[in-house]
């Protein structure tokens, strides 16, 4: 009999619904389930800083380089207390950041068409997708972050789904 990944394994199963639910949140919740991820990064960030700051300081003569975890410590710390104080400012500025890249990588696909002569229509047609893509995140980045939560969800049910169904069966 062949042996399939997770069979029988409620572990697995256990994952399959909390991606489910977690696909559902974040369908019909996108906007609260974008802070709450946020925030999550803010005390990941937060918690390494002080652990690297903890790190550095008791560790001055064992490690040559305690300057640059005190550092690293030192700006994850105050990223992390910026992100939990400011969490809306944080998911702007990261939508920003996707809104600008999907531009750049829509520039780039452009260039790529003048020199891939056989996938030209298929670049452009993909370039043009991203530019108005990341143009319509930096007009509106919180519809943006909205719309990938959406995705994300929607992913997340599909997941959860399969490998649900993967592992009882």
């Amino acid at each position: 009999m062949a042996k399939t990944i997770g069979k029988g394994s409620w572990i697995v199963t256990l994952k399959g619904i909390l991606a489910v639910i977690f696909g559902l949140i974040a369908l019909f919740y996108p906007g609260g389930t974008i802070t709450f991820l946020t925030l999550v990064f803010g005390w990941m960030l937060i918690i390494a800083g002080v652990v690297f700051i903890v790190g550095a300081i008791l560790h001055t003569k064992a490690n040559t380089n305690w300057g640059s975890w005190l550092l690293e410590g030192i700006i994850d710390l105050i990223l992390g207390l910026i992100i939990i104080i400011f969490p809306l400012f944080a998911v702007g500025v990261f939508m920003i950041l996707i809104g600008i890249w999907a531009i750049l990588m829509g520039l780039w696909r452009f260039y790529l068409a003048t020199k891939f002569r056989t996938q030209k229509g298929l670049l452009i047609f993909s370039g043009v997708v991203s530019v108005i893509f990341g143009i319509l995140v930096l007009i509106n980045p919180f519809a943006g972050a909205g719309a990938v939560m959406i995705v994300i969800g929607i992913w997340a049910i599909i997941f959860g789904i399969s490998i649900t169904v993967s592992s009882l069966t």
